[in-house]
C-alpha cells in the first residue's frame, strides 16, 4: 500500500537503526551500572551512567532524523495517492461525496495506513536488536523470549477479519454521512424559501446522532482490538522476568542484569504490541484503500480514430436505484450533422438519454455505438473530443466568468473575441467579473461560451435556453443549428421557428 520514494524510506530506516543500537546498548549496560552499586562501585557506576548519557544523546538525534525522513516519506506517500485519486477523475463516473470522501476522509486512514509502514519497520528494528542483547546477556533467555513472541504471533491471525471490518464500516459510515449532511445543506436556499431552516436543522442533527451513535461501536470494537496485543505483551514480559529472576537464583546470570532484561525485554515486547496493532490496522487501512484504487480502474479504450459520428442506440434500457424504468428498449440512429429534438413528459427519458450520450451515466442494457464502437470500448476523453453537453444547471466555479470559459485551456485572443460576440457577452457583462455572482441567463451564457470555444462535431442540449429571452434563445439557437454540428435537444420551450429547423422530432 506504501506510496514513497525508496530512498526516502531507506534513509529514514538508517536514521532509526542508529537509534535503536545506541539506545539498545545504553540497556544492556545497565547491567554494569546496577552490578556496580550493588558491589559498592559507586564511582565506576557513575562513569557507566555518564557514557550511557552520551549513548542515549545520539540515540535521541538519529530518532529526530529518522521522523524528519519519516515526515518527508509519507508527505510523499499523500501526494502520490491524492494525485491517483485526483486521476481517477478522469476515467471513472464516482459521484462527487465519493470523491471528496477519499480525498478528505479516507485521507487521513491511508496517511495513518503509511505511517504505520514505519510502525512496523520501526517495531521490526527494535525487535532485533534487543533480540541479538538478550543473545548477549544470555541466550536461555533470548529462548524463552522468542518462545513467548511465538505465542503472542497469534494475535493478528485472529484479529486481522475484525480489524478490516471494522475499519470498511468505519469508511462506509463518514462516506454516507457525507452524501446524507451535503445534499441536505445543498439545499438550503429550498428550505429557507419555505422558513423550513429548522427542519434543515433537525435533520442535520439526526443524520449526526446517527452517525456518531454507529461510529462509537466500530470504535470501541477497534479499541478493543488494540488492546488486546498490549494486554498479551505485558504477561509475556511478566513471564519474562520471573524467569530472569530464576536464573539469577540459579547463578546462571549476575544480579545486575535483571534491569537490563526488564529494558531489553520491555522494548522487545512493546514493540511486538505495536507491531501487532500496526498490523491489524493496516489490514484494515488496506481494504478501505483497495476500495479507493478501484477508482482507478480504466476502460479498455479503442484507439483507432472515429470515421464518422454517427451514433446508434439499440434497445436501450435504463432504470436508477428504485428500478422504476426510464428507458425501455428505446433504439434510434442519429446520423452525423442532423438536427435532432427530444420531446416527451416530464420523467419520459429525454435527460436521461443525453446522459447516456455523454456516459454520465453508464449502467444501461442495450447497445450504443458511435463511429462503429461500442461506448464501452472508448474512453471518455476519447468521446468528449467530439462531443459537447450544454445543460440548463452548468457548473460555474469560484472563478472570474472568462477562466470559467477557458478553463485553463490556452485560447487566443481572436477566438475568445469570437465567442464571446457569438454567446452574446460581450456587451452584457465583464468576464472579470466573478462567475458566482452572475444571474442565471449570465451563466447560461458563460456555460455555452465554453461550448462554442470547444467545436464539437455533436453537441447536446438540455433546456438551454430557461433563463434567457426570447431572442437571446432564437440566437443560441440558431448558433448550433446553422451549422455543420450533429444536434440532440432537450427543450420545453423553443422560440418561434426554431422547432422547425430540427431535421427530426423524436417523441419519448
Amino acid at each position: 500500500m506504501i506510496f514513497c520514494k525508496p530512498s526516502l524510506f531507506t534513509l529514514a530506516m538508517l536514521f532509526d537503526f542508529f537509534a535503536a543500537v545506541f539506545s539498545t546498548v545504553s540497556s544492556v549496560r545497565l547491567a554494569i551500572f546496577t552490578q556496580n552499586v550493588i558491589d559498592g562501585k559507586y564511582i565506576a557506576a557513575i562513569q557507566v551512567e555518564l557514557v550511557n548519557l552520551v549513548l542515549f544523546l545520539i540515540a535521541i538525534g538519529a530518532d529526530y532524523f529518522y521522523r524528519v525522513f519519516q515526515n518527508k516519506t509519507i508527505q510523499n506517500g499523500m501526494l502520490i495517492y491524492r494525485d491517483r485519486i485526483s486521476d481517477s477523475i478522469m476515467h471513472t463516473d464516482k459521484d462527487a461525496s465519493a470523491y471528496i470522501s477519499a480525498l478528505n476522509t479516507d485521507s487521513s486512514r491511508i496517511e495513518s495506513g503509511i505511517r504505520n509502514v514505519f510502525v512496523v519497520s520501526d517495531a521490526l528494528m527494535y525487535m532485533v536488536i534487543s533480540l541479538l542483547a538478550l543473545i548477549y546477556i544470555h541466550w536461555a533467555i533470548m529462548l524463552v523470549s522468542v518462545g513467548l513472541f511465538l505465542m503472542n504471533s497469534i494475535v493478528p491471525v485472529l484479529e486481522k477479519n475484525a480489524s478490516e471490518k471494522a475499519e470498511k464500516k468505519s469508511s462506509y459510515l463518514q462516506k454516507e454521512y457525507l452524501e446524507k449532511s451535503t445534499d441536505i445543506i445543498n439545499g438550503k436556499f429550498v428550505w429557507s424559501a419555505y422558513n423550513c431552516l429548522k427542519v434543515l436543522q433537525a435533520k442535520l442533527t439526526f443524520f449526526a446522532k446517527q452517525y456518531e451513535g454507529e461510529i462509537v461501536h466500530v470504535k470501541n470494537k477497534q479499541s478493543l482490538l488494540n488492546e488486546f496485543p498490549t494486554a498479551v505483551s505485558v504477561i509475556v514480559q511478566t513471564l519474562l522476568n520471573v524467569f530472569t529472576i530464576y536464573m539469577i537464583l540459579n547463578g546462571a546470570v549476575i544480579p545486575g542484569v535483571i534491569l537490563s532484561v526488564g529494558n531489553v525485554s520491555g522494548t522487545f515486547f512493546n514493540n511486538i504490541s505495536n507491531l501487532l496493532a500496526a498490523k491489524n490496522q493496516m489490514n484494515g487501512y488496506n481494504a478501505v484503500f483497495r476500495e479507493k484504487i478501484a477508482f482507478d480502474e480504466k476502460q479498455e479504450i479503442t484507439e483507432k480514430k472515429l470515421d464518422h459520428y454517427t451514433i446508434k442506440m439499440h434497445d436501450v434500457r435504463f432504470s436508477y436505484d428504485n428500478n422504476i424504468v426510464i428507458l425501455n428498449g428505446f433504439s434510434h440512429v442519429f446520423e452525423s450533422g442532423k438536427k435532432y429534438l427530444l420531446l416527451g413528459e416530464t420523467g419520459c427519458g429525454k435527460s436521461t438519454l443525453l446522459k447516456l450520450l455523454f456516459k454520465s451515466l453508464q449502467q444501461y442494457s442495450g447497445e450504443i455505438c458511435i463511429g462503429g464502437y461500442e461506448y464501452s470500448k472508448i474512453s471518455c476523453e476519447q468521446l468528449y473530443t467530439v462531443m459537447g453537453f450544454i445543460t440548463q444547471d452548468s457548473y460555474v466555479f469560484d472563478d472570474t466568468a472568462l477562466n470559467n470559459i477557458t478553463l485553463g485551456r490556452n485560447i487566443d485572443e481572436t477566438t475568445i473575441q469570437h465567442v464571446l460576440h457569438d454567446a452574446k457577452i460581450d456587451d452584457t457583462f465583464n468576464t472579470n467579473e466573478n462567475a458566482k455572482s452572475l444571474s442565471g441567463g449570465q451563466i447560461q451564457r458563460v456555460c455555452l461560451a465554453r461550448e462554442l470555444v470547444e467545436y464539437h462535431p455533436i453537441v447536446l442540449m438540455d433546456e438551454v435556453a430557461n433563463a434567457v429571452g426570447e431572442e437571446t434563445a432564437k440566437q443560441i439557437y440558431d448558433l448550433f443549428l446553422n451549422s455543420d454540428r450533429t444536434v440532440i435537444a432537450v427543450a420545453h420551450y423553443l422560440p418561434a421557428g426554431v422547432k422547425e429547423k430540427f431535421d427530426e422530432i423524436i417523441e419519448l
